[in-house]
């Protein structure tokens, strides 16, 4: 069995793994209920800002591509973003949705190393307001959370991100010339001067970290909307402490599309602030579904009009 191969087994395993922990530690019962009872309209408003924010990602992957010189016109941008998140869905790893990203990229004319740096800076420009939005809500999170593991793991995310911030704003051009002189450094030195430039520098700069800043309320909103739809009795500010570390959690590319660790992460994040198992199980199945849904219009998009300029699963 190729290496490929393999490291696509160890995921399913994975996946189904934790699932089937999962189902033998949680009825499913009522999880099924939750879903036969659904509310249309919340369920509605939930893909709507959903596809909304995705929509908002794209803006932002415009905006990053003009600041590092990976330009793309706001609408072919929109397009591979559309096509992005359908492959997050349909390829083993929801890393996939990127690699096609760079790859059509390339062939909407950008060369390989912007149209890369444009994928990385997007992905790291949003786990920097992400970690930023875990480390401002700290108080929040002690004042709700009592488990003693869960405080100091946040404390640990937060004084990581300070340091990361640190490095951010510390590595002028004349230390990254300095590291850029290793090769092995040299990508590196050269994806932080991006994000420099994205975040500070760049006249687009003042968009896109406020836009980064609303994707990812925006996806707190749609899981609040999501748990309305369901019937769930959690706040708002519950979604804002617990859905920023569960999607730190999904990011790990060790399962198919996150199945099973977000899951996991649901269970355990969730319950921290009192939310029944099941319920938060029912949640996060939802999560999933919702992601798939508003994945459909960018496999549309694809089939239509840009597959021969994409790269097809084991194409």
């Amino acid at each position: 069995m190729t290496k490929p191969r393999l490291v696509l087994a160890a995921k399913a395993l994975i996946s189904l793994a934790l699932v089937f922990w999962l189902g033998t530690r949680i009825d499913v019962a009522p999880v099924a209920q939750r879903f036969t009872q659904i509310d249309l309209a919340w369920l509605a408003l939930a893909l709507a800002v959903f596809f909304a924010q995705l929509l908002a990602t794209g803006w932002r992957y415009a905006l990053i591509g003009r600041a590092t010189g990976a330009t793309l016109p706001a609408r072919v941008a929109l397009r591979l973003m559309l096509i992005a998140q359908f492959f997050s869905q349909t390829l083993p790893s929801a890393m996939g949705g990127d690699v096609v990203r760079a790859v059509m990229a390339q062939r909407h004319g950008l060369s390989w190393g912007r149209a890369i740096s444009a994928v990385l800076c997007d992905r790291g420009i949003a786990l920097v307001v992400l970690l930023a939005i875990a480390t401002l809500t700290l108080p929040l999170f002690h004042a709700r959370v009592d488990a003693f593991w869960a405080r100091r793991a946040m404390e640990i995310l937060a004084a990581g991100t300070a340091v990361g911030f640190a490095v951010l704003v510390l590595a002028d051009d004349a230390r990254r010339a300095r590291y850029g002189r290793s090769r092995a450094l040299r990508p590196i030195a050269m994806l932080i001067g991006d994000l420099r430039r994205v975040a500070f520098a760049a006249p687009e700069s003042r968009r896109i970290v406020p836009l980064s800043l609303v994707v990812h309320v925006a996806v707190i909103a749609t899981v609040w909307l999501l748990a309305r739809a369901l019937g769930l009795a959690t706040g708002f500010v519950d979604c804002l402490l617990i859905v920023p570390p569960v999607v730190l959690a999904t990011l790990a590319p060790v399962s198919i599309a996150g199945w099973g660790v977000r899951e996991g992460a649901m269970v355990v994040g969730f319950g921290l602030v009192g939310m029944p198992e099941a319920d938060a199980l029912a949640l996060s199945v939802a999560i999933g579904l919702a992601q798939i849904a508003i994945g459909l219009p960018g496999g549309v998009v694809w089939l239509l009009g840009d597959r021969a300029k994409s790269v097809a699963p084991g194409g």
